[in-house]
């Protein structure tokens, strides 16, 4: 993997492609016409740019021009062999709908949020409206566990099941951060109440499993619905 990574990135930065200072695994270009200065005052001239998100051995070009997008297959399949497998759908979890003539990217996690159900049990639970329940404030119990406890701890995988629903977190679920950042305290010696907080947002994921966020060129509308949760007391 490391012979091919350092060949994939000799080759584009080769033919002017630089690899973002936030992130070596996006490549970007961009072509600036002579008259750059008249298109932002009067809108004539083009500035064409692409961006090539690298994951392993799949690359996941966006571009504002085709032919950006034929000479990137040019430079990269003098090297490798590519196949084109069309616009992205999927990757990684994630289902990607992307509309170019409305200028709408949703990006979703239905798939893996119903397979974390399924690991879980909780296929069949009830739906929940909010990840945590108010006023909960979770700490590590000072008594020792008893063996009852421990035993129904034990059947319960709370680490791998707090480390699922923290990918979709970040990914497409920024709404969950919060309290699986909080159910992350304590993976090494959960408790009871941590399992039965775990399972409230097990339920409140069930109510939202087909919830997704939507990037759009758009402005934002007075009728656009922001969504928001706190942990504020009001005391």
């Amino acid at each position: 993997e490391g012979v091919y990574t350092d060949l994939l990135r000799d080759t584009l930065t080769s033919k002017g492609y630089s690899a973002l200072d936030a992130d070596p695994s996006i490549y970007q270009k961009c072509n600036i016409p002579d008259n750059a200065s008249c298109y932002q005052k009067n809108g004539t001239g083009r500035i064409e740019w692409i961006l090539v998100p690298v994951y392993v051995d799949d690359l996941y070009p966006t571009f504002s021009s085709q032919s950006l997008r034929d000479e990137l297959w040019d430079i990269v399949s003098t090297r490798f062999q590519l196949k084109n497998l069309g616009p992205l759908r999927y990757s990684l979890g994630i289902n990607f709908s992307i509309d170019c003539k409305l200028g709408v990217i949703k990006l979703d996690q239905s798939g893996q949020k119903k397979r974390i159900l399924s690991y879980s049990g909780m296929d069949n639970c009830s739906e929940k409206p909010t990840p945590m329940v108010p006023g909960l404030h979770l700490s590590q119990p000072t008594e020792i566990i008893t063996l009852e406890e421990k035993t129904q701890v034990a059947l319960f995988p709370y680490r791998s099941i707090v480390q699922k629903i923290n990918y979709v977190a970040l990914a497409t679920a920024p709404d969950l951060s919060q309290v699986v950042s909080l159910l992350a305290r304590f993976v090494n010696d959960p408790r009871l109440v941590h399992i039965r907080a775990c399972k409230r947002l097990l339920q409140y994921l069930k109510s939202t499993i087909h919830q997704a966020l939507i990037f759009t060129r758009q402005k934002v509308t007075p009728f656009s619905r922001i969504v928001a949760f706190a942990d504020a007391s009001f005391a």
